[in-house]
């Protein structure tokens, strides 16, 4: 199986609602190399491969044949994830919870590696709206979620635990989110010198917003090339609240204490 893979990959991770997309639709748009292709209503993630499709129960679970053929449409692939690789339960063979070890060597020694960062707060609060539009009859509150267990430790730790993990590799290209929505240029210039290649400064240079949701719509579900493969914002209903409106003192504290440290050391404070 690592025989019939790409020589080169790059691969976007970061913790969900930490900008994955975005920053896969702003390589899709400026590197001709990682212009992939679908087949009209063939679902949104054939622009990338999802990692977790691989060996997750998930609705877009894909064969290891067509992830092969999925990676093969551009000449430099895209792969994504919301794991910390070092903890993927592997085996020899993927299978359904466990993922071949050869996929791991493919992204340990062909992959270029971007991880997207995001205030801890805000990606906790988009999760947890993103949770409650799946789960509208959950009785939740944003404090309960954040101190949910998920993998040994509170959602909150986790996602330092997330952060640090990844950012500890020399050889990943951390961006954040803000600096990309702010300054794509500088953002697009950092990418060039890291990925060794030269974007072709596209205008806009991040992916366009249809004017009309239902022009998004008929873009994913016909369009070949897509303009984003991101979540449709306003499928979510998200009110217009953040977190500052919702974390109570006691949240804000719980915070601090699970996450302060990471926040501070990307400038978060």
């Amino acid at each position: 199986m690592l025989n019939e893979l790409p020589q080169h990959a790059i691969l976007v991770s970061s913790h969900p609602r930490s900008g994955t997309h975005l920053m896969i639709d702003l390589l899709r748009r400026q590197y001709p190399a990682c212009r992939s292709w679908k087949f009209p209503l063939e679902p949104n993630s054939r622009l990338y491969l999802s990692l977790e499709a691989l060996y997750d129960d998930v609705k877009s679970k894909v064969s290891e044949e067509r992830a092969v053929s999925i990676l093969r449409r551009p000449d430099l692939p895209i792969v994504k994830t919301h794991q910390i690789l070092g903890e993927v339960p592997t085996a020899d063979t993927t299978r359904p919870g466990h993922l071949g070890r050869h996929w791991l060597d493919f992204l340990r020694d062909r992959a270029r590696k971007i991880y997207m960062v995001r205030d801890g707060r805000k990606v906790l609060y988009s999760h947890f709206q993103l949770e409650q539009f799946d789960r509208p009859s959950d009785e939740r509150t944003f404090s309960d979620f954040i101190r949910e267990p998920f993998a040994g430790m509170s959602r909150a730790r986790y996602w330092a635990h997330h952060v640090q993990a990844w950012t500890a590799d020399p050889a990943v290209i951390t961006i954040d989110m803000k600096s990309l929505t702010d300054r794509p240029e500088a953002v697009l210039s950092r990418l060039d010198t890291s990925l060794e290649m030269q974007h072709v400064g596209r205008q806009p240079l991040l992916p366009r917003r249809h004017r009309k949701p239902w022009h998004a719509r008929l873009d994913r579900v016909f369009g070949v090339r897509p303009e984003s493969s991101a979540i449709l914002a306003n499928t979510l209903k998200a009110d217009r609240l953040t977190w500052q409106d919702v974390a109570t003192p006691d949240d804000r504290r719980f915070l601090d204490l699970e996450m302060g440290d990471t926040l501070r050391q990307l400038g978060y404070a």
